[in-house]
This record gives C-alpha cells, structure tokens and sequence, in this order.
C-alpha cells in the first residue's frame, strides 16, 4: 500500500515540478511602476466587480514555511478568486534568503515597508491577511503601524505556543538545534518532522484516504496530492529565523507572555482597535484553537469564525463556500477608509 502511494506522488511530483502550479500568478505593476525586494515576490489580481475594483486593497501574507500555492487548488473557486469578487489582491510569495543573521524582525518590516508602498500607489487603507505564522507576523506589524490598515484577518494564526512543547522536547532530545547551528539556512526537513511530530497517526490516515479516494473521486484524488505536495515542497529558513522560532517563539513563547521585542519596542503589547477576524480551524493541529482563543480575549475588536476543517482544508474543498459568505458578510461591515 505504502509502496503504490509513494509511486503515485513521485509521478505527480514531476508533473507539478514542470508546472510549479503558478500559471494564475500574475506579476504586480502598479502606475508603471513595480515593488523590489529579495524577500518577496509580489502578486496582483484585479477585482473581477467593477462597482468594488480599486475601493478596496487586499494583501495576504501566507506563512513563511510553504509557498501561497495552495491558495489556488480549489478548483470550483479558489480563495483567491472569491477575495477578488470583492477586492484587488496581492499575495506575497516569500522567497528563499541566503543570509544568516536574517531575523523574524525583516519579514515585519517587510510587510510594513509593503503596505506603505500599496497606500502611496492607491491612497487607501489596506485590508491584511494573514495564513498562519504570517499572519502572527502580520499582527505585529499591525500593532506597529494601525494608521496604515482598514481591518485585519488571521487565518489559523498561532499566538500561544504552549501546545508545541512536548514536540520541543523530542527535538532537543534528538539534537535538532545542535546539528542546525553551523548552517546558514535550515533545510525544510526540520519543519516538517516538527510539524509530522503533531500528529504522527496522520500520515497512516492520509494513506488510507488516498486509496479510499483512488478510485471513486478523481478530482478529489488531484486535490489531495497536490496538498500533499505542497506539504513537503517548503522553503529553507534562514539560521537566525528558525533559532528564533523555536527557541523564542515556540519555548519561550515570548508572544503569549507579552515579551517580544524589536529593538527596545515591545511589539506584543496588542493594543489594536482596528477590526480584527480571527478564523479558526476545529480540527487544526498545526494551528489548533487553543493557540489562536487567546486573542479572542486580548484584542477586543475582535470577532470569531470557526471551520470545520483542518489547517488548509476549509480553503481548498466546498466548504469554502460557507466560509466565505460569513467572511465577507464581516468584511463588508467594515468600513473602508482613506
């Protein structure tokens, strides 16, 4: 069974290789002009409603680990699509960074410098998303610089990292930290097995499934092996960012207890007003609800969507539907500013 499923992925694998999956994106010129930077690619898709077409701008920020392609496997209606029936959109996609000593500090800085960029070309507040770590990342630029956003959108974002401990401590016991620390970038295996230490069960699960979906769903079938690639096809983390992850994020989980600094600025400190959606998976256990509730409680403004689904799997399958009819009676309701 193993051996017939590995066979059937490899042979996907090379298809997607040839592909990279990235036919929708379309580079982002803005005015004649156009956003550089080694750290991201930018992305633009144009409001497919000309009564909304330019009153509202959207960036998502996706996590640091994948790529943003998994945003586009849906293949009734993407996530992407259905945000450009009421917005224009721009999706980073991280890329790779060979330096070292780069710090979970740039990727905010980025998003800031970005979001400036967005409002000089549009003169609009901008509506932010953010998937996962990207949206912990996106919440902390958020709470440095609020005048430049209309709202704020997390989905399955982490805050408190408690529930990653006994992972932590598997890891420390195998060395992990130890065998990374002379390497300038981290390879994505040591994301994975830390995120396959989640839930280990699951991958027998995900081969069961397989074989349940082969021969009666052929485009369900399609789905779920381009998400598992897009699973193991993750980015390298510079050395600084992944000690910086796990040795403060995760266990010291300095965001939960309000001790994450930039410079000498605490940027923990949550004290935004700005409406804030928080969306929450039930059965995530990358991002599971007990890492997210807590914002709840400190960010007042803040309301409540709950999935069912994991991680990703609300986003890529029908159940997108109704989500998205809730997120965008929410996101309707808020108010777009100059």
């Amino acid at each position: 069974m193993l051996a017939e499923y590995e066979r059937y992925f490899q042979k996907l694998a090379t298809l997607l290789q040839k592909n990279d999956l990235g036919e929708e994106y379309i580079r982002a010129s803005d005015n004649g002009g156009q956003y550089f930077s080694k750290g991201i690619k930018l992305y633009r898709y144009n409001c497919l409603q000309s009564k909304f077409d330019l009153k509202r701008i959207i960036l998502i920020v996706p996590s640091l680990f994948n790529s943003p392609n998994i945003l586009f496997i849906n293949k009734t209606k993407n996530f992407v699509e259905c945000l450009q029936d009421i917005a224009t959109v721009y999706l980073i996609d991280w890329q790779e960074i060979k330096s070292p000593d780069h710090k979970l500090d740039d990727y905010v800085f980025e998003i800031i410098e970005l979001l400036k960029y967005l409002i000089k070309n549009f003169a609009y507040k901008i509506d932010l998303i953010g998937h996962c770590i990207g949206g912990t990342l996106s919440l902390v630029a958020a709470n440095l610089h609020p005048e430049l956003l209309n709202s704020v959108t997390l989905l399955n974002t982490p805050w408190n990292f408690s529930y990653l401990e006994p992972q932590r401590i598997i890891c420390k016991q195998l060395q992990f930290d130890e065998a990374i620390k002379h390497l300038d970038q981290v390879p994505k295996i040591y994301q994975q097995m830390l995120f396959f230490l989640l839930n280990p069960e699951h991958y027998q699960k995900k081969i069961v499934k397989f074989f349940e979906t082969l021969n009666r769903d052929r485009q369900g079938l399609e789905i779920f092996l381009k998400t598992e690639y897009w699973l193991f096809s993750g980015k390298n983390l510079p050395r600084t960012t992944y000690l910086q992850l796990t040795e403060q994020i995760v266990d010291q989980n300095i965001l939960e207890q309000n001790k994450w600094f930039i410079g000498d600025k605490l940027v923990s400190d949550l004290k935004i007003k700005l409406p804030v959606c928080i969306v929450a998976a039930e059965r995530d256990n990358i991002a599971p609800l007990t890492s997210t509730i807590s914002l709840l409680k400190i960010i007042k403004s803040s309301t409540l969507i709950k999935v069912d689904g994991g991680h990703i799997s609300y986003l890529i399958s029908s159940k997108i539907n109704n989500f998205f009819a809730e997120y965008k009676y929410w996101f309707s309701s808020c108010n777009r500013e100059k």
